[in-house]
């Protein structure tokens, strides 16, 4: 029987924990861990999280270790329910472990990329981590509440290496939960952290007062200059760009217009927010906001802002804390887009 770890155990990962004590527990041995002692000391004595649906509990069959040490050496799969931020230290600590097995499968779930660097998370994984390894991206429109419930989800999975995409599929998937392959796990990466940009974008414009109408018309145009971008500069592939892909279509649909952490921040902007305040607020209800990390390394991707004025727009907003209306307002008047 395989064994795989959850690492982080936020809505996330805790979605993914019941979704697999759900249906996966009778074919794989799932250990799950988290950093944060309290939410460990919390589900080791009542199999509920400190937080997350403190009423309802997971089954015996998950195993819950004191620290990563414990588990490491013997796991066949890694699922990385962490931000971007946190995975170099997760890299660390794994570094400083053995490994009985040969290679390790390893899914990736943060939806953005390195900070300061702006690097793809499968690049940072690849460099920094030493033990071997094959590495899969999962992105699509999965917000945690709705796979803990179990209903009808699809999402993107990643991987050049297509056993592993099935190796992915056949854990994570279920009769509600539809996986799909592809080998472009640059699209995929880039899909997953822009489309959070985008959904700050709508967020802005829906705080802002502006009708739903304003709001669809921007994210459709946005997201035409986000494609031309990652297919130009960061050679993504234009199929992981369609409608029907689960990393793009599926995923900014629903984080444009859906309950997300990046639209409320950016909805927190437009009511006339601090990107500072709304910052803080976000931190106070526990949410990270992962498409602020990929605005903050935008300077490390775009060589031409002029070329790209949604994102230059976004620049101006978040990084030099310019008029959220006026800036968008010129897109229009001045006929850029």
């Amino acid at each position: 029987m395989k064994g795989v770890l959850i690492c982080g155990l936020g809505n996330f990962g805790y979605a993914i924990l019941k979704h697999l004590d759900r249906y996966k527990r009778s074919e794989y041995k799932i250990y799950a861990f988290d950093r944060n002692p309290k939410v460990m000391s919390q589900l080791r004595n009542f199999r509920r999280h400190l937080r997350i649906k403190p009423n309802q509990k997971i089954s015996k069959d998950i195993i819950l270790p004191t620290n990563l040490a414990e588990v490491f050496p013997n796991i066949d799969i890694l699922i990385l329910a962490i931000t971007a931020s946190s995975i170099p230290e997760v890299l660390k600590q794994l570094n400083d472990l053995p490994r009985r097995r040969k290679k390790l499968l390893i899914i990736n779930t943060a939806k953005a990329l390195a900070p300061k660097t702006g690097e793809r998370l499968d690049k940072i994984i690849a460099e920094q981590l030493i033990h071997p390894h094959t590495y899969v991206y999962i992105a699509g429109g999965t917000i945690a509440e709705d796979l803990y419930n179990s209903h009808p989800l699809g999402a993107t999975v990643a991987s050049i290496n297509l056993h592993a995409c099935k190796q992915a599929e056949h854990l994570l998937g279920s009769r509600n939960f539809r996986l799909y392959s592809t080998r472009d796990v640059a699209g995929t990466e880039y899909c997953a952290a822009f489309k959070n940009v985008v959904s700050i974008f709508a967020g802005i414009v829906s705080g802002l007062g502006w009708p739903y109408g304003s709001e669809t018309y921007f994210i459709s145009r946005f997201s035409k200059e986000v494609e031309r971008f990652v297919h130009t500069e960061l050679e993504g592939e234009l199929k992981t760009f369609s409608m029907d892909s689960q990393c793009w279509g599926n995923d900014l649909w629903m984080s444009c217009t859906g309950k997300t952490r990046n639209r409320e921040f950016g909805y927190l902007i437009g009511r006339g927010l601090s990107v500072e305040q709304a910052f803080l607020k976000m931190q106070k209800r526990k949410k990270s906001v992962e498409g602020l990390t990929t605005i903050q390394v935008l300077p490390k991707l775009v060589k031409n802002f002029s070329a790209y004025p949604f994102l230059q727009v976004m620049k101006q907003i978040i990084l030099e804390n310019k008029d959220p209306e006026i800036s968008i307002s010129r897109l229009i008047e001045n006929k850029i887009i």
